[in-house]
């Protein structure tokens, strides 16, 4: 059976962050109030809420802004933190509200079969130790968005990001195992493709 109560947290998460959203005056949003809307959450499902809207094309600058807070919550991920927490250099950036709005919209529709199939099994796999591993991926991945990489740009590293954080989040050590492979294979076709834009910019300049 799924995973309905999961579910229904996640769509009551976004839900918050869409009220969250509307509730603001400026056409941008700062990292720390999305944050502050996560309540208690763990990282997994914070994780998964920044880099959710990335797999799709986003105005520039917020795929860099969601990888340095991934980044930030990766790190405090392998250092075994158990709450959420930002320095004020990263809370205070700002990401334009409408997009985001549009992009949780557009994820939930399309991507909604990912919180269907995911529930708790093979526990084991997602323990401290898995936690620590999925840290190092979320600090790498997350790296891999800052950079402007054209054509696969951020939308590899999110993907693998996500699946991750579901199956970190649900206690899935299934998609979990799934999300390890999808974030190796995206480091992998995202550092050829980083490396492939820098030859060819040493040839034309």
């Amino acid at each position: 059976m799924p995973n309905h109560t999961s579910e229904t947290q996640r769509i009551d998460l976004l839900d918050s962050l869409r009220v969250t959203l509307d509730g603001v005056e400026d056409t941008h949003i700062r990292v720390a109030h999305i944050v502050r809307a996560l309540g208690g959450r763990s990282f997994g499902i914070a994780i998964l809420l920044f880099a959710l809207p990335m797999i799709i094309p986003m105005p520039p600058g917020v795929p860099m802004t969601s990888g340095i807070v991934i980044c930030v919550f990766a790190v405090q991920l392998m250092l075994g933190r158990q709450h959420l927490w930002l320095p004020r250099w990263v809370a205070v950036k700002r990401i334009e509200a409408l997009s985001l709005a549009k992009a949780y919209d557009l994820a939930e529709r399309y991507l909604g079969w990912m919180f269907r199939l995911s529930r708790p099994r093979f526990k084991s796999f997602t323990g401290d130790v898995a936690k620590r591993v999925a840290g190092l991926l979320f600090l790498i991945l997350g790296f891999l968005m800052i950079l402007p990489i054209p054509i696969i740009g951020n939308i590899l590293p999110a993907f693998a990001c996500s699946i991750l954080a579901l199956g970190l989040s649900d206690h899935d050590g299934l998609i979990f195992g799934l999300g390890c492979i999808i974030a190796a294979l995206a480091i992998i076709l995202t550092l050829v493709m980083a490396f492939g834009t820098w030859r060819l910019m040493e040839t034309v300049f």
